[in-house]
């Protein structure tokens, strides 16, 4: 079936490892997960290599533990109202009641 093959062909290591999808991949504890897909689906649109490129740095901006991070409150002092460098217009704003 269809399913299947799409499954086949999305849902491995080789299409994983150059998709945004790589980055909650790369977590185990469940509030990790979560929080590093919600940024990097805030993340993806335009240009994968772009959007790689941006998503790997606000990984590592995180410390690579991103729970650990929301819950410090050290993103208020990174991504402050005006400052756009990873997401964009400004949608820190509305993503901040989140946290």
């Amino acid at each position: 079936s269809c399913l299947r093959q799409w499954a086949a062909d999305y849902h491995n290591s080789s299409f994983i490892a150059d998709d945004p999808v790589q980055f909650p991949h790369r977590y185990t504890r469940k509030e990790d997960v979560e929080i590093s897909g919600l940024l990097t689906a805030v993340l993806s649109f335009g240009n994968r290599k772009q959007i790689l490129k941006k998503a790997d740095e606000l990984d590592a901006m995180m410390n690579h533990a991103p729970l650990d991070y929301v819950l410090s409150g050290r993103w208020s002092d990174d991504f402050r109202t005006d400052d756009e460098r990873f997401l964009p217009y400004g949608i820190v704003c509305q993503l901040s009641p989140l946290f």
